[in-house]
């Protein structure tokens, strides 16, 4: 079974080479991406046709010419072109799955991916019916069904493209006798983790590579999932750390989650919105700390993930 990195992995920002390198270090056998198309028609990886999600910028991908785009940073590196993550799996020896976000762009990727000439693509999309008559006109690429519902006939979608890509909470045991040509997404929590096991899987699309592969090795997960992610989402400029005070700026950039609690030593930590706390891609949560220890520790609640604790003197480092 393939493990198939979503958007890279959870360590590092999504659909940056970065993160495509990160999730190969980490057991990735391949990547998921997305793709958008400046106004010239150049063919970029990015998940959202606006940039204000991961940077902070109002820029439209699909309103601007790729020149202006070049000049954009994403956690100092540019944002990717099509071509050159194409590069970088066959140079690795991965899969790429790459999902079409806009209709238009059918004809360029796949006459990209044709023209590239490596087996190890797939095209995906939501957009059933481009795909189904994209499929016919370039017979040699591979292409996926991606769906969030039950098929009224699994073998009728199979009868059409090479393989489904159901959401894990679709992924029924009808799928049993065709799973070498199934993907679910995204497989991330530990019953997901159990549940695939029942299945023969051609792959499985992951934010987290390294705790699957662990997993499914039979071995311990590696490292501390939220953990990783709440340094990542430090906002250094708006976090300050004074003799008995501490104000903590976070931005999710990463994903949606929700906490059910925070405390410092066993009591709770008082903000100013309710618990739980659904804590969305972009959102800011400030969590401000008086008369603490470096050695006390903070611990966070989080539905999915679990109960997790640090050190203030650890998070202190990340705002050096």
């Amino acid at each position: 079974m393939k493990i198939i990195g979503h958007r890279g992995c959870f360590y590092e920002t999504e659909n940056t080479i970065k993160s495509f390198l990160k999730a190969f270090e980490l057991g990735a056998d391949g990547i998921e991406i997305d793709i958008q198309s400046t106004l010239d028609k150049f063919l970029v990886v990015s998940h959202d046709s606006n940039l204000k999600r991961l940077t902070g910028i109002d820029f439209d991908i699909n309103k601007r010419n790729y020149l202006e785009l070049s000049k954009i940073r994403i956690e100092k590196e540019k944002i990717p072109l099509l071509i050159e993550v194409l590069e970088l799996v066959k140079e690795k020896n991965k899969s790429v799955d790459i999902e079409i976000k806009n209709p238009v762009d059918f004809n360029s990727v796949c006459k990209l991916v044709s023209k590239f000439n490596y087996e190890e693509v797939i095209i995906s999309s939501f957009f059933h019916k481009e795909l189904y008559y994209n499929k016919k006109n370039f017979n040699k690429i591979k292409f996926a069904y991606l769906y969030s519902h039950e098929p009224r006939d699994i073998y009728d979608y199979l009868n059409e493209v090479d393989f489904l890509k159901p959401n894990i909470n679709y992924l029924t045991k009808d799928y049993k006798k065709f799973s070498q040509r199934v993907i679910p997404w995204v497989v991330n929590e530990v019953k997901d983790f159990k549940y695939i096991k029942e299945f023969n899987l051609w792959g499985v699309i992951t934010d987290f590579p390294i705790e699957l592969k662990d997993f499914l090795d039979n071995k311990e997960t590696q490292g501390n999932i939220f953990i990783n992610f709440l340094m990542k989402s430090i906002i250094k400029k708006e976090s300050t750390i004074e003799k008995d005070f501490l104000k903590l700026s976070l931005r999710n950039i990463f994903s949606n989650i929700v906490i059910n609690e925070i405390k410092i030593n066993d009591m709770m930590i008082f903000l100013d919105r309710k618990f739980p706390i659904f804590w969305n891609i972009n959102d800011k949560l400030t969590i401000e700390l008086q008369k603490f220890s470096l050695e006390d520790k903070i611990t966070f609640n989080i539905k999915d993930f679990g109960i997790f604790e640090i050190e203030i003197k650890e998070l202190i480092k990340n705002l050096s």
